[in-house]
């Protein structure tokens, strides 16, 4: 069982350059459901930036590609953010990224959608294949980082991801 703790989390500048886009982003992991459909998702979201839900959806795309392939982003809940991953990636000027997750999201076909269910039956009945795609992932972002394209975004629009207030986080022991 994974103890939580209250702490009170300023981003700032001084923040904003000493930690990592996951971090800066991390009050949108208290506030908003990735787990209750796509209108909580929405209006989870209503109250951050665009800017920080950009970073918020290509940090799970990252994640969950880091960890299984873009078969697991689709599969997990976390692929609810699909067109934000898309937006993001696109405004932050990723542009070999963003083609990746556009190839992927086209593969997934009338199966691409926020509801995780109609993904999760498109993964099993049509069996989009994306391991080539997983493969080009891994080797650009050892290339480009993805991270550093996180990064200078955020670095770009520093004001759109302040915050000034109180999160949970994990008690690491």
């Amino acid at each position: 069982m994974i103890k939580y703790t209250k702490q009170n989390i300023s981003i700032n500048d001084s923040y904003i350059e000493q930690n990592t886009s996951w971090r800066i982003v991390s009050p949108l992991f208290q506030s908003v459901s990735i787990y209750d459909g796509n209108d909580k998702y929405i209006s989870d979201l209503d109250k951050f930036s665009k800017q920080q839900k950009y970073i918020f959806a290509v940090g799970w795309y990252r994640s969950e590609v880091d960890n299984g392939g873009h078969d697991q982003f689709f599969f997990n809940s976390t692929g609810i953010v699909f067109q934000d991953a898309l937006d993001g990636l696109k405004e932050m000027g990723a542009k070999d990224f963003y083609e990746i997750l556009k190839d992927a999201s086209d593969r997934m076909g009338n199966g691409l959608s926020k509801d995780r269910s109609i993904r999760v039956n498109c993964l099993e009945n049509e069996n989009p294949e994306f391991d080539d795609l997983d493969k080009k992932f891994y080797e650009l972002d050892r290339k480009f980082s993805l991270e550093k394209f996180m990064k200078d975004y955020i670095l770009r629009n520093k004001d759109k991801f302040y915050f000034e207030g109180i999160i949970e986080v994990p008690v690491l022991t």
